[in-house]
């Protein structure tokens, strides 16, 4: 995905209608989506290949020459004549969010994307990566067809896979190491509401085992994250910090979890390294990116 910004000044509301005007004072580019799990781990000093569907349009090249600027980063983005780059654009004014709009389009791509995907993954799994994010954002490109064979190529080569999941069908992450939904993904998977949460973390654990999970990692933001283990549910608590945008938190999150793990962290200790990542980008306005250096400062204020 790309994140386009349009950041400005409102001084005054519309005549026209009851509406702020926002005088544009800058545009700005980032990386959205899977890519920017992908601007995550490059920032965090690994090395990362990013595979994906983008459309033939200005928009897929921004982002194609965005992921070219990041450090130790491949791509494997396969252009579809028949469908737009999926693009937020965000109206700022004031350092608040005043408008979204969406371009997309949802849905599976067509056969022949879809085969030279499989064919772009089957070669890099073949890499042996230390380990394989699934960012799926329900767009059509982390198909059942995709995830079961990204599971079944993964686990034939010992490659740990860490999603971070979307709707309300898990069954097509069955077999991944873990997974990060937040509080209402994880209800909405469960078919039950999120309060109270000790009945939601029950009815998680029951996912949990009927899918082969090893951990499922909840995402709670301002609680931080409960991970849950085979006969152990821990705390990770949230890092206190002054909250400007929560875009791309949950990226930060998978990223800092899957680098934590690749690292050779326990998950326990993967996730307190992902609360501190969280805390650095939400005091932040827009998708943007951890990098080592943050990290490690946030690491050392928080003792």
């Amino acid at each position: 995905m790309l994140d386009r910004y349009f950041w400005g000044e409102v001084h005054r509301i519309s005549p026209e209608a009851p509406v702020p005007v926002v005088h544009l004072k800058e545009q700005t580019e980032r990386l959205g989506g899977a890519a920017n799990v992908a601007a995550n781990l490059a920032g965090l000093g690994l090395a990362v290949t990013v595979a994906g569907f983008v459309g033939d349009d200005p928009e897929g090249a921004s982002l194609e020459k965005l992921l070219a600027s990041l450090p130790a980063t491949a791509s494997r983005l396969i252009r579809l004549a028949d469908r737009p780059t999926t693009t937020k654009t965000r109206v700022i004014g004031a350092h608040q969010q005043m408008l979204r709009l969406d371009r997309e389009q949802e849905g599976p791509a067509a056969p022949d994307a879809r085969e030279r995907l499989l064919a772009a993954l089957r070669e890099e799994l073949r890499m042996k990566p230390a380990a394989v994010v699934l960012s799926d954002y329900a767009k059509g490109v982390v198909s059942e067809e995709v995830s079961r064979f990204v599971m079944g190529e993964a686990r034939s080569l010992g490659i740990p896979v860490y999603v971070d999941p979307k709707g309300h069908d898990y069954s097509k992450y069955r077999g991944a190491n873990g997974i990060t939904p937040n509080r209402a993904e994880l209800a909405q998977a469960c078919g039950i509401p999120a309060e109270p949460l000790e009945e939601l973390l029950k009815a998680g654990e029951g996912l949990r085992q009927r899918l082969g999970f090893q951990f499922i990692a909840v995402t709670r933001g301002a609680e931080g994250i409960t991970l849950m283990r085979p006969g152990a549910i821990a705390h990770a608590p949230a890092v206190a910090r002054s909250v400007f945008d929560v875009s791309g938190a949950g990226d930060t999150v998978i990223a800092a979890l899957a680098a934590g793990l690749a690292a050779g962290l326990e998950p326990l200790e993967a996730a307190h390294l992902a609360n501190v990542a969280a805390s650095v980008v939400v005091g932040k306005v827009g998708t943007v990116p951890i990098d080592r250096a943050e990290l490690l400062e946030g690491l050392s204020r928080k003792g």
